[in-house]
């Protein structure tokens, strides 16, 4: 039930994110000044990198938010959880589950976009993903373990290195940490 509750939250987020049941006067440019960046699995690939794919939800969502720009890094298999085999890969394009296909190298592409200036820093970043990590438990073991909620705030893992953060728990600590550290 946790993927539906997840699934739910997604929605109301874009319903009231995109002002669906306004008029369209109240709507016209209210996010203009704000800079968007996608990030995920192919859930939110299918919309290219530009968001105009019409399979994407990244395209209607752009159509509604109406933001300043829009950009997307989802690929195609990619997963929350590392591997011991994950290295910080800000090259490779792959569309398959693999070591370097994660979230954590769709976070170290957006940083070095931000510091070639080649996207403008993000407002609000979207990261639609965990799918792969449930479906593929096989190929990442530690996915679904967790720590207790108490100490999630205390995970310093700001200097560990991806091939030592295993589990979707402390992915989802580590990028969003860095999300907060590179863009408050």
């Amino acid at each position: 039930m946790t993927w539906l509750r997840n699934a739910i939250t997604l929605l109301l987020f874009i319903v009231v994110s995109t002002g669906v049941g306004c008029n369209a006067e109240t709507r016209h440019d209210a996010h203009a000044d704000q800079d968007v960046v996608l990030l995920g699995d192919s859930n939110t690939w299918l919309g290219g990198d530009d968001c105009t794919g019409v399979k994407g939800w990244g395209k209607w969502f752009a159509e509604e938010y109406r933001p300043g720009s829009i950009r997307s890094y989802a690929r195609s298999g990619a997963t929350w959880t590392n591997t011991v085999n994950t290295v910080v890969d800000t090259r490779e394009y792959s569309e398959v589950l693999g070591d370097n296909n994660v979230i954590y190298n769709q976070v170290m592409r957006l940083v070095e976009d931000f510091e070639a200036d080649k996207v403008a820093e993000p407002e609000l970043v979207i990261i639609s993903a965990g799918t792969n990590d449930a479906w593929f438990v096989n190929r990442r073991p530690r996915a679904m373990e967790s720590h207790d909620a108490d100490c999630l705030p205390t995970l310093d893992l700001a200097g560990a290195k991806p091939s030592e953060v295993l589990t979707m728990q402390e992915s989802v600590v580590m990028c969003c940490g860095l999300l907060r550290q590179r863009f408050p």
